[in-house]
C-alpha cells in the first residue's frame, strides 16, 4: 500500500504525507511528512509485540533531531529509545515559543547538540534510566562565553547518579 501527496490541516498549517506500507504480517511503515517548517521521515515495522523505529529524523525550523529504538506492546510494555537534538540556540524561540519571554533577554548564541537515551517500563515512569549529553563548543550568555561547555546527566530509579557541568571560560 502506498500513498502520496496526502494533504491535511491541523493548527492552520498545512502538511503532506508520503509512504507506503509494507508485509501486512510483520508490518513495515516508511514514511515522510513535510510542512512548511517541518520534515520528518520514519522507517518502523512492528513483529511479535513490538514496535522497531529503526529511524526517526528530520527538521523543525533550524533544529535537526533523529531517534531510535523499540517499544514493547505487551502487558508490561518497555521503552528503550535513543534521540538527538542539534540546533542553534538563537532560534530556541521559534522552536518553544513559550519560552520566548525568559529566554530573549539572556541572548543565548552557540550551537548545541544533545544525546540521551531512556529505558523503562511504560507504565513505572518514576523509575525510568535517563542518560543525557549536551554539549556546546562556545555558549553565550549575555555576551558571557564558555567555551566546550559539556554536561552529563544521569538517573535511575527515582534518583539522579550523575550530574557534571564543565567547561573552559573564554579568556578574549
Amino acid at each position: 500500500v502506498t500513498w502520496k501527496n496526502l494533504k491535511a490541516a491541523f493548527n492552520n498549517q498545512a502538511y503532506q504525507l508520503d509512504g507506503k506500507l509494507s508485509d501486512f504480517t510483520k508490518p513495515f511503515i516508511e514514511t515522510t511528512l513535510a510542512s512548511e517548517n517541518l520534515t520528518l521521515k520514519t522507517n518502523l515495522n512492528i513483529s511479535e509485540g513490538m514496535l522497531n523505529v529503526i529511524s526517526l529524523n528530520g527538521q523543525y525550523f533550524d533544529v535537526a533531531f533523529d531517534a531510535a529504538g523499540t517499544a514493547e506492546l505487551k502487558e508490561n510494555p518497555f521503552l528503550n529509545l535513543e534521540a538527538g537534538i542539534a540546533g542553534d540556540l538563537k532560534d530556541l524561540t521559534k522552536v518553544i515559543p513559550a519560552l520566548k519571554e525568559k529566554l530573549e533577554p539572556l541572548n543565548l548564541t552557540g550551537l548545541y547538540k544533545l544525546k540521551g537515551s531512556l529505558q523503562g517500563n511504560l507504565k513505572d515512569w518514576k523509575n525510568w534510566q535517563l542518560v543525557l549529553n549536551a554539549a556546546s563548543p562556545v555558549f553565550s550568555v549575555n555576551g558571557y562565553h564558555l567555551n566546550e561547555l559539556s554536561l552529563t546527566l544521569n538517573q535511575d530509579k527515582q534518583g539522579t547518579n550523575q550530574c557534571s557541568l564543565t567547561s573552559g571560560i573564554y579568556g578574549g
